[in-house]
């Protein structure tokens, strides 16, 4: 970070897909990097500030409150909450950080990984819904993300960088 325009990223899981910087935007009087789809879609806004970085996420046209999603200045084991406004909450760990890591046969030095546990309100109960582990490689972004749903039907996902152009 900071994200600079024209920055690209390519991705691959059961879909190819990529994301681009389109350069900055001003949002609640705060400037965020804006990541879109090759449509030219706002998927998501990122910004940083002192170690922690932000994102607030488009869904159906409108940005989710703004959520911390990674931390580089704690330690493994480290932990920190989002709540959510219909009572769920993101619970998200430090799995391992300046990890060297091989992912789609490309070596990524000075790692961080966080695992983001989702957890919704079932029957008054708090339960765990899904996992997300994110690999995220320092001057690139996310190189790996593992996802994994829970109950009987529950599925895995992976997706990971297959190529990159950060400017």
């Amino acid at each position: 970070y900071p994200i600079k325009k024209g920055s690209k990223w390519a991705y691959e899981d059961a879909n190819t897909f990529s994301l681009f910087a389109l350069g900055d935007t001003l949002y609640h009087d705060t400037v965020y990097a804006r990541i879109c789809t090759e449509s030219g879609f706002a998927l998501v806004l990122i910004r940083k500030e002192k170690g922690k970085y932000y994102r607030r996420t488009n869904l159906y046209g409108n940005f989710l409150e703004e959520r911390l999603f990674l931390q580089d200045n704690l330690p493994v084991g480290a932990t920190w909450t989002n709540l959510e406004p219909w009572g769920g909450k993101e619970v998200n760990t430090i799995v391992s950080i300046d990890a060297e890591r091989i992912i789609n046969g490309k070596k990524y030095n000075q790692t961080i990984e966080v695992k983001t546990d989702y957890y919704y309100e079932f029957d008054q109960t708090l339960t765990l819904s899904y996992t997300i582990q994110t690999t995220y490689a320092e001057g690139i972004g996310v190189v790996k993300s593992m996802s994994q749903s829970q109950g009987l039907f529950g599925q895995m996902q992976e997706s990971f960088l297959t190529k990159h152009e950060i400017k």
